[in-house]
C-alpha cells in the first residue's frame, strides 16, 4: 500500500464532509448573523440514511425560537450546500441544539455537590 496516498475509507471521506458542512454552515451564520445572537455550529453527524444532525450552540435571547427559525430555513441552507459542495445528493439538514455544554455544567454542579457533601460529612 502506497504511504502517500490519501486515505479514502468510507469513514474518512463521511468525516470529511461533516467537516466540510460545518465549515460552510459556520460560514453562512457569521456573514449572515441573526440580531444579538451568536450562532455556533458544534458539529455535524452524517446518517446512513442521507440525513445531516447539525448541532448548534445558540447564545443569546430567544434561542428556542431561533432554532425554529433555523430549521424552517433548512431548504435554503441545503441550497448552499448544494452550490458548495459537488455531491449526487444532497443531506436533509436537521437543525439540534447542542446540549453538551449543558450536561458538562449539570455534571461539574453534581460532582461539586458531591464532594462538598462527603467533605461536610466527615467533618
Amino acid at each position: 500500500m502506497n504511504p502517500n496516498r490519501k486515505n479514502n475509507t468510507p469513514s474518512h471521506k463521511r468525516e470529511r464532509l461533516e467537516s466540510r458542512i460545518r465549515e460552510i454552515l459556520a460560514e453562512e451564520f457569521l456573514s449572515n448573523p441573526f440580531k444579538g445572537v451568536l450562532v455556533t455550529v458544534v458539529r455535524v453527524v452524517l446518517t446512513p440514511d442521507d440525513t445531516a444532525r447539525i448541532f448548534l450552540s445558540i447564545m443569546g435571547e430567544g434561542a428556542e425560537d431561533l432554532m425554529k427559525t433555523v430549521q424552517e430555513r433548512s431548504p435554503y441552507y441545503r441550497h448552499i450546500l448544494a452550490e458548495k459542495l459537488n455531491l449526487r445528493y444532497t443531506p436533509l439538514l436537521i437543525f439540534l441544539p447542542d446540549r453538551e455544554q449543558e450536561l458538562q455544567e449539570i455534571f461539574q454542579r453534581v460532582t461539586t455537590d458531591k464532594k462538598s457533601g462527603r467533605d461536610k460529612g466527615h467533618s
